[in-house]
Formats: structure tokens, C-alpha cells, sequence
């Protein structure tokens, strides 16, 4: 590779490593990331585990709305690592 090539390389590889940090464990806006999610799925589970009753319509709907925000992290992470960095991909190889 050429040194332009390389620190091309290098800035993409180093954006796309803060991108995927972000889904992990958040950044300053306060998005939700997988930290977030695991610690509320944790607590839900635990909620349902405890009770001996069906779950409440609230826990259902707790429930839907995290596995949507799940959806919605899995996305990103997919776009971020999709086409857009098949360039780098082969620059490695």
C-alpha cells in the first residue's frame, strides 16, 4: 500500500472502530448501545423470573420496545459494517 493509501486505510479502519464503540457503550448523546439494553433485558428477566404470575402488559410492551431498540443497534451495526467497507476489506487482504 501507499503511505496515502495507508493513512486512508488507517482513518477509515479508526472511524469505523469509534462507530462500533458507540453501539457498545454509548457516547455523549446518550444513545442507547448494547451496555444499556444488556442492563435492561437483565432487569426485566430478573422482574419476570421473580414473579409467579404471567407478565403485565407493561413488561410485555418494556419488552417489545427493547427488542426494537435491538433491532434498530443490529441495523446500525450492519451498516456500518456493509458495503461501504468492502474498500477497506480488500485494501487488507
Amino acid at each position: 500500500l501507499s503511505t496515502k493509501a495507508s493513512q486512508s486505510l488507517k482513518d477509515s479502519l479508526n472511524e469505523l472502530n469509534k462507530k462500533m464503540i458507540a453501539l457498545g457503550s454509548g457516547d455523549s448523546s446518550g444513545s442507547i448501545n448494547f451496555n444499556l439494553l444488556y442492563g435492561s433485558f437483565t432487569t426485566m428477566f430478573e422482574v419476570l423470573q421473580e414473579a409467579d404470575v404471567a407478565p403485565t402488559s407493561e413488561s410485555v410492551a418494556t419488552i417489545k420496545d427493547l427488542e426494537a431498540k435491538l433491532d434498530d443497534i443490529k441495523k446500525k451495526m450492519g451498516e456500518n459494517t456493509g458495503a461501504e467497507n468492502s474498500k477497506d476489506n480488500n485494501a487488507l487482504e
